[in-house]
């Protein structure tokens, strides 16, 4: 009797196969649900890197926005005083001279060019003077990246501050959200900022320099920070 004719040997084939084919069938449906749950899973994970990336970016954002000013001054050496948000710090001690009319009979008057006092003559006196009893430190300048009139207004408030004995970490080229006016003094919090604070902002404001106070807690404690604008 040949294979094909007997009947027990192709059902016990048979029977063969389809537990065979179950197995793989089992096998198959777990691999493909332990496939499904690692998918959701990465895309669960990447969700939330994104998520984290996004915070991140947001946290970075708002590093130059204007800060809270001081409640209270009285833990400074000298009055630091926060100003309004918006302050136009004047370019330099200008004393300007009105040119006289032009009258139409005669040749035309050359205009006068105003006079600069710069930081190398009374002005600079009375900065050095008043800070001369005055505790001393470091601070560091930020101006705005690629201005050349910012940078050059950052080097002469460094040329000044080191006349008045202080240490200069160097200047910082800065790509500011809104571009800054004029000087802004940056410290960590009321209750961190160097003792020489204070008298640093007096001793601008004796020069016709108005330089407001901020808080930005992602400075480090005890430094004194300079944000160095364009001049007006």
């Amino acid at each position: 009797m040949s294979f094909w004719d007997n009947i027990d040997g192709l059902q016990r084939i048979l029977s063969i196969v389809i537990i065979a084919w179950a197995v793989i069938s089992a096998a198959l449906g777990i691999f493909s649900w332990k496939v499904q749950s690692r998918i959701s899973e990465l895309t669960s994970l990447k969700q939330m890197a994104m998520e984290r990336e996004l915070s991140d970016a947001q946290r970075r954002l708002t590093e130059f926005k204007d800060k809270p000013t001081f409640p209270d001054q009285s833990v400074l050496t000298e009055t630091f005083k926060p100003k309004p948000e918006t302050i136009v710090i004047p370019k330099t001690i200008i004393e300007k001279t009105e040119p006289e009319p032009t009258k139409v009979t005669s040749p035309p008057v050359e205009e006068p060019k105003p006079q600069l006092i710069t930081f190398e003559n009374s002005a600079e006196q009375k900065f050095i003077q008043f800070l001369s009893n005055k505790p001393k430190g470091d601070f560091t300048i930020k101006c705005i990246s690629g201005d050349e009139g910012s940078f050059r207004y950052a080097k002469e408030i460094e040329k000044l501050l080191i006349a008045a004995g202080y240490k200069s970490n160097g200047i910082a080229q800065t790509v500011f959200r809104t571009p800054p006016r004029g000087v802004s003094i940056i410290v960590k919090g009321i209750n961190s900022a160097p003792p020489y604070a204070g008298a640093i902002q007096k001793a601008f404001e004796l020069i016709g320099i108005d330089a407001p106070a901020e808080v930005n807690a992602y400075y480090p404690e005890n430094t004194l920070t300079l944000v160095v604008g364009q001049k007006d």
